[in-house]
């Protein structure tokens, strides 16, 4: 992954995922969206990124923070301090 681009592993129904995205986006965070329902090959990888968990949104920010259902103020929060 390279340094400046987040990861997104969730689904294309999940509401919270969308926000998750839309996050980014508003900050021009570049990421990769991985829907999970396209590509459930890549559900053991999120599995790993996050301690085991199986919820989505999972979302790992540039430089390696990894959140579980994160808000939009905890990703915000996290890119600040960035």
């Amino acid at each position: 992954m390279p340094n400046n681009e987040a990861i997104v592993y969730g689904r294309s129904d999940c509401t919270d995922t969308a926000q998750a995205r839309e996050t980014l986006e508003s900050r021009d965070v570049p990421y990769r969206w991985v829907d999970l329902d396209v590509h459930p090959e890549l559900r053991a990888e999120a599995v790993a990124v996050n301690g085991g968990s199986t919820k989505v949104p999972t979302v790992v920010l540039p430089g390696g923070t990894v959140f579980v259902e994160p808000t939009a103020e905890q990703i915000i929060e996290a890119l600040s301090q960035a």
